[in-house]
C-alpha cells in the first residue's frame, strides 16, 4: 500500500470508511484468540441522529471482565510510520456496576509497519494479557513510542 493512499481520510467519507474497515479487521484479528470474548465496537460509531462519527477513532474493543480496552485512532500519514500509545484510566460497565479499567489508546498512521506493530500490541494486551510494563518493552522493540 502506498504511504499516501489514505491521506484524505478526514475529508473524504469513502476513504474514512475504508480506513475504518481496515483497522476494525486488524483489531478483530488481534483479539480473536482472547477469552473471554472482547466486544466491538466499544465506543459508539454514530451520533444519536444516525450520522457516522468521523473524528479519527477507527476501531475500539473492550473486555469488561478483564477491565481492559483498546482504541485505535488514525493520524495523518505525512508523519511517516508513526505509532504512539498511552494507557488511559477509564471505566467499563460490567453487569450492574461501573468498574475501573485501563485502555490501550493507540494513535498511528496508516502504513504496513504501523499496522503490524498495532496488531502485535493489541494481541499482547488482549490475548497474552501482558502488564503495562511488559507492553512498554514490546512496544519499544516494535518502534512504537509511549506518550
Amino acid at each position: 500500500m502506498r504511504r499516501d493512499a489514505y491521506v484524505d481520510f478526514m475529508t473524504n467519507p469513502k476513504t474514512y470508511d475504508a480506513c475504518r474497515r481496515i483497522w476494525k479487521r486488524l483489531l478483530l484479528k488481534a483479539i480473536s484468540l482472547a477469552e473471554p470474548e472482547w466486544s466491538m465496537p466499544w465506543f459508539g460509531e454514530h451520533y444519536g441522529n444516525g450520522t457516522v462519527i468521523r473524528e479519527g477513532t477507527m476501531a475500539t474493543a473492550v473486555a469488561g471482565d478483564w477491565s481492559r480496552g483498546i482504541s485505535i485512532e488514525q493520524i495523518p500519514s505525512k508523519r511517516g510510520d508513526v505509532v504512539v500509545f498511552d494507557f488511559v484510566a477509564c471505566r467499563v460497565l460490567v453487569p450492574d456496576e461501573m468498574k475501573p479499567a485501563r485502555r490501550l489508546a493507540i494513535r498511528a498512521t496508516m502504513s504496513k509497519n504501523s499496522r503490524n506493530a498495532i496488531e502485535a500490541l493489541a494481541r499482547a494486551w488482549s490475548v497474552d494479557r501482558v502488564s503495562e510494563s511488559q507492553l512498554l518493552s514490546i512496544a519499544m522493540s516494535l518502534g512504537a513510542k509511549h506518550i
